[in-house]
């Protein structure tokens, strides 16, 4: 079980593989809840092939916050044969070199599977 109230930032440049939060095999993780004053909960990576979230194999995340990643070859969120809930708005943001993803819209809650 991994829960996190704060900010998590894992910042580089060049060949970095960051990942913010990584679950897998039947992990359970919650990011958000009663944050620290003045804290903006949130994940925020950079440096190439970094990842905001990877959770997989039957792992589960609740989470609130924004996410963003930066660098080349970047992801920020993966769900790979795993559920993560987004509770209340968040900003998802990747920017692959200058090229930065559309938004899908705010979503009150949000599933990805």
């Amino acid at each position: 079980m991994v829960k996190n109230s704060g900010a998590i930032k894992l910042l580089g440049t060049g060949q970095t593989n960051n990942i913010g939060i990584l679950l897998k095999d039947g992990s359970n993780g919650t990011i958000g809840g009663a944050s620290s004053a003045g804290v903006t909960q949130s994940v925020e990576v950079s440096g190439d092939n970094s990842t905001g979230i990877l959770v997989s194999g039957e792992s589960s995340l609740q989470m609130a916050g924004n996410v963003v990643a930066s660098g080349n070859s970047v992801t920020g969120i993966v769900a790979d044969q795993s559920d993560i809930t987004l509770n209340g708005n968040a900003d998802i943001t990747v920017d692959n070199s200058g090229n930065i993803s559309e938004p899908i819209g705010t979503k009150e809650a949000m599933e990805l599977l």
